[in-house]
């Protein structure tokens, strides 16, 4: 699915934010892989077909 799918029209600055840090955060697990094509062009997000969901990934890191 691309990022931009991922909200509505009426999605808020603080909603993409937490979203794309989100993102991050599975992104660093290896949960899911991203590509994009070229700067400031769609990002594409895919489930990483090489990790289980049932893997422990250890602790979350909190952001304060």
């Amino acid at each position: 699915m691309k990022f931009e799918e991922l909200f509505d029209e009426d999605s808020s600055t603080p909603e993409i934010v937490t979203t794309f840090q989100a993102l991050l955060e599975l992104l660093k697990h290896q949960l899911i892989l991203v590509e994009q094509e070229e700067m400031f062009s769609a990002i594409t997000i895919k489930k990483n077909p090489n990790r289980s969901e049932d893997e422990d990934i250890g602790e979350i890191d909190e952001y304060n």
